[in-house]
């Protein structure tokens, strides 16, 4: 739970990476319609996870 919402708040904090995070995951989304495997795959959640964790430490 900690974790969600570190990524949550860094997203309201960072409003140009949630931007492109979204925009990330629309592409996904057209490319992979039928194959949630390869979606996930393509979000870079892990990189922004850890750059989250790092900030909330921050804060």
């Amino acid at each position: 739970m900690e974790r969600q919402l570190a990524f949550r708040d860094y997203m309201i904090a960072h409003s140009e990476n949630a931007q492109k995070y979204s925009d990330l995951k629309r592409e996904l989304a057209k490319k992979y319609p039928d194959n949630i495997e390869s979606y996930m795959d393509g979000k870079d959640w892990l990189i922004i996870d850890r750059k989250a964790a790092e900030w909330r430490k921050i804060c």
